[in-house]
């Protein structure tokens, strides 16, 4: 599986602690349901063991190309820090975690299922630190931006699509814990791409330099 690999897992751990909810404040532990998608019809309620506890529903789906490869649900206590919502697709491998949390008792009555893997019209380059990456991907749900990150000794990269929240929030982390890799996401087809970035500010400087020439 792509995301065993050191660096992906450390971003993926890390996520959770950067990708913050609406902070929530009970006075009092919430009774929440505990269970996983395979005990969904037989779900116990318990106490959450903490007064900033919410309820917590998600769901977390890996594709393999466009097969559904594995899909888990779980519904517990959780912290509002962990409820967290992302999507990162590399191309051979996309992974998404939905997250839906709530602040009364017993509140997360189901398993949050609803996974978006229709394509969105916006395409990127995708790869996994390759030297030259020249394969695209088709974004799905709301993955609107194009990610890439480069590993500054060796000069390979990693790039794909990635949801807003992932952008702003997973991607800033990822880079502060790993200080040889640069990160960044950007809002256009195919973007992730430095030839096409250094062809566009050329592009851009040719009528500046016709204006300065006619002056």
């Amino acid at each position: 599986m792509l995301y065993n690999t050191p660096r992906l897992i450390k971003m993926n751990l890390l996520l959770s602690l950067i990708l913050a909810g609406t902070l929530f404040s009970t006075g009092h532990p919430l009774e929440c349901f505990q269970g996983t998608d395979a005990t969904e019809s037989c779900t116990t309620p318990v106490t959450c063991q903490d007064n900033d506890n919410v309820c917590g529903s998600s769901t977390l789906a890996i594709y393999t190309g466009d097969c559904l490869s594995r899909k888990t649900g779980e519904s517990k206590c959780v912290k509002p820090q962990e409820c967290v919502s992302y999507s990162l697709n590399l191309g051979p491998e996309r992974t998404v975690l939905h997250s839906e949390c709530c602040k009364t008792d017993r509140c997360n009555t189901g398993i949050s299922t609803e996974i978006n893997n229709s394509p969105n019209g916006r395409k990127c380059f995708g790869c996994i630190n390759e030297d030259n990456c020249t394969r695209t991907v088709d974004c799905r749900g709301d993955e609107h931006y194009c990610l890439k990150v480069t590993i500054k000794e060796s000069n390979k990269t990693t790039k794909g699509c990635a949801s807003k929240h992932y952008c702003d929030h997973a991607a800033i982390h990822w880079q502060l814990a790993n200080k040889d890799e640069k990160v960044s996401c950007c809002d256009g087809n195919l973007c992730n791409d430095a030839q096409r970035l250094v062809l566009g500010a050329l592009i851009l400087l040719v009528p500046l330099v016709s204006i300065i020439l006619i002056q």
